[in-house]
């Protein structure tokens, strides 16, 4: 039976995509195999890719200090890892590259079967990349905090831990959605904010008027911008 241990090992000698040429390390999870909560983020970033370890750069280690500042959460009893293991670089302006599309088909069973030996009770995507693999529609900020019910099990939603440094009010509102995690475990029907089921769409409409007439219907969903003539 394949253990955590040996999918490590398999994810550190991993070849599967364009990556491998510029990180340094593949990065497997880390935490107990028994864990209740697995957090996953979007990639390694540089820290990580140099350290061999998730989450010990700068996002990382305030994420860690959140979760332990909730009284009811306890951070070492969790599993840490990433969609993607691949460091995917910086981009111009700052802030580390979107992994591509390659690379999250590339590491996707890599992390089912993360899922599959560590069997959470609740998956907590850290970001709008994370958020949106899961299937999940919509912006990071409306979805923040809820718990959506997938056929791969309940998944909260959460800000990714690097972007909590460019709105300091951020880091206020990532602690108080902790809290759900704390709620969930204690009793799933308690948790306050379950999410509207990720099938549903989210759409937009702009009536565009002149002289009391229609001359032109917008229409917006989650795949782009669409506007029609009348």
């Amino acid at each position: 039976m394949k253990t955590l241990d040996t999918l490590a090992s398999e994810i550190r000698a991993c070849k599967k995509c364009l990556l491998k040429k510029q990180c340094k390390r593949r990065i497997p999870g880390s935490g107990l195999p028994t864990s209740r909560v697995m957090f996953v983020g979007q990639a390694p970033g540089w820290p990580e890719d140099r350290q061999g370890l998730p989450f010990v750069g700068g996002g990382g280690v305030l994420m860690s200090e959140l979760i332990r500042s909730v009284p009811d959460l306890n951070y070492h009893s969790y599993y840490y890892t990433y969609l993607v293991k691949c460091y995917p670089g910086k981009q111009r302006g700052g802030g580390d590259k979107i992994p591509p599309a390659e690379a999250i088909a590339a590491c996707e069973d890599w992390l089912l079967q993360e899922l599959e030996l560590v069997q959470p009770e609740l998956i907590v995507a850290l970001g709008p990349v994370v958020m949106r693999y899961f299937g999940i529609k919509g912006g990071i900020e409306q979805n923040s905090g809820k718990i959506y019910d997938l056929d791969i099990g309940p998944v909260l939603v959460l800000m990714a831990p690097n972007s909590l440094f460019k709105d300091k009010k951020k880091i206020s509102k990532f602690r108080t959605h902790l809290n759900s995690i704390a709620t969930f475990l204690r009793d799933p029907a308690d948790t306050p904010e379950w999410g509207t089921p990720p099938d549903e769409e989210t759409y937009g409409l702009d009536i565009e008027t002149q002289d009391d007439e229609v001359w032109c219907i917008g229409y917006a969903n989650d795949s782009g911008r669409e506007a029609i003539q009348v």
